[in-house]
């Protein structure tokens, strides 16, 4: 079959960062986009440079810093980070999209960043930093439904073209994603990428998210949702158990031998982290078993799976494309490119 999901697009990658105000709430917003051919390859030679976090090394993304746009329609693609991440938490994915013709548009989810998280726990005793945080995320889950409709409805000021936009969202993102069709009328589709709202140690008791997720969507939005085989941070059976609650019948797809963090760009480096430094504070003293990334599926491969799967349901939501639905709908579509993952 022609159509390769998990190849680059044709099309250079440009990105610039832009603000979004509303409700006297600001968001930081970075956006990647087909550029013109004029930039071709200059992504690869001098990838943009950033900092995650100021004073920490800096990362690098594969897209040309304020290119000059390509004239073309370009459907738009809303990406909600993670708790306690950022709106450049996963280039990889968001690059890949744009070569294929999409304006990916991420914003920081004020309040709920790496930087912001951290400096509103930093020294508490244990129990006090957990209520913090999970306070942090009760008033998160208000915002972050309303972030992604103020860049749904800036979508033309962003360069973006089509009467169909998708959410796209990883964790809490993911929560993100399949909260925003009841808030905004122009999500035709979404992709959760191990999504929070289903049972999860994280909440033994009382889950916020699950109980804070609407679901009055009002129509079929098609939805596909990818999970961590070892996620232990949202199992697969609470995953499993939040695409049973959806009104829509999901596309549920596995990424084998996969952790919570494979979604990431520098997974590796970042899971390491995770597993050998002291937890977030919305863990408590919940102990997290997490095998070496060693032992798991390699970042290379994930984050190919996530792309292949994630454009090709894309191509044939939002496009329309047949293409893309002959190859979603076979069943080698994963096998035949050697990826580590299975359908449910």
């Amino acid at each position: 079959m022609s159509y390769s999901p998990g190849a680059r697009g044709p099309h250079p990658v440009g990105v610039r960062t832009t603000t979004i105000s509303y409700d006297a709430r600001s968001l930081d917003v970075e956006v990647w986009f087909p550029a013109d051919d004029a930039h071709r390859g200059q992504e690869l030679v001098t990838p943009d440079e950033f900092h995650m976090i100021p004073g920490m090394p800096s990362w690098r993304q594969r897209a040309v810093r304020d290119a000059r746009p390509r004239d073309m329609d370009a459907p738009l693609v809303v990406f909600s980070h993670g708790y306690s991440s950022h709106r450049r938490q996963s280039t990889e994915l968001a690059t890949h999209l744009a070569s294929h013709g999409y304006v990916v548009a991420a914003p920081d989810h004020a309040g709920n960043t790496v930087v912001e998280v951290y400096l509103s726990t930093m020294g508490k005793p244990t129990d006090e930093a957990r209520r913090i945080a999970v306070e942090g995320v009760i008033e998160s889950a208000a915002h972050r439904p309303r972030d992604v409709a103020a860049v749904l409805d800036a979508a033309r000021s962003l360069g973006a073209r089509g009467e169909r936009a998708a959410v796209v969202g990883h964790s809490f993102g993911g929560w993100t994603a399949l909260s925003a069709p009841a808030h905004h009328a122009g999500v035709g589709a979404i992709v959760a990428l191990a999504p929070a709202g289903g049972p999860t140690p994280t909440y033994p008791d009382d889950n916020p998210l699950e109980s804070r997720l609407s679901l009055a969507w009002g129509r079929e939005v098609p939805t596909l949702i990818i999970a961590a085989e070892l996620d232990s941070i949202l199992p697969l059976d609470g995953v499993r158990a939040l695409a049973a609650r959806l009104p829509t019948r999901a596309d549920f797809a596995v990424l084998e031998r996969a952790e919570h963090l494979h979604f990431l760009d520098h997974a590796g480096e970042l899971h390491e982290l995770f597993r050998q430094t002291s937890r977030p504070a919305l863990y408590g003293l919940r102990e997290l078993v997490m095998r070496p990334f060693e032992e798991l599926v390699g970042e290379r491969e994930a984050h190919r799976l996530t792309a292949s799967l994630t454009l090709a349901h894309l191509d044939a939501v939002v496009r329309g494309d047949e293409a893309a639905r002959a190859w979603r709908g076979g069943a080698g579509s994963l096998s035949a490119l050697g990826l580590a993952g299975r359908w449910e």
